[in-house]
């Protein structure tokens, strides 16, 4: 009785000794992230672009993470509702937070020209699939 109450001294004093004082748990919480383009795109306003027949132009998204442990939370990026003859580059893109990501868009003469509302989807494991609203015009020069 005396040696296992002398083991479980020795035991503690040992866990006791391995923690380093002054170092933080982990933080393995689930990350919250916003997301920015070139006007300040984030979840809760509508992103704006433009792209020219025969032209391309690029849609650049900055994930930038608020809080929480990235580490086991993969992301999927990938755009929703782009009109005929404008084709994306590339289709998806897998990732980790904090990425900043682009995708290429490219319209071709045959484009139709108008108004568009086409949609960056974010697929994780840990919010399904979020959709953002891009507010898209395609022109003639």
């Amino acid at each position: 009785m005396k040696n296992k109450g002398i083991l479980c001294v020795i035991g503690l004093m040992l866990l006791a000794s391995c923690y380093k004082a002054g170092n933080p748990m982990p933080d393995n919480s689930a990350p919250k992230y916003n997301i920015y383009g070139f006007n300040s795109f984030a979840p809760d306003t509508v992103f704006n672009g433009n792209i020219f027949i025969n032209d391309s132009t690029v849609l650049p998204f900055d994930f930038q993470l608020i809080s929480g442990n990235p580490a086991n939370y993969p992301f999927i990026a990938y755009l929703t509702g782009v009109p005929p003859d404008i084709t994306i580059s590339p289709d998806t893109i897998n990732f980790r937070l904090n990425y900043k990501c682009q995708f290429k868009l490219h319209a071709y003469s045959q484009a139709d020209t108008g108004s568009y509302t086409i949609y960056l989807n974010v697929v994780s494991s840990l919010y399904g699939n979020q959709k953002f609203p891009v507010n898209f015009k395609v022109s003639q020069e």
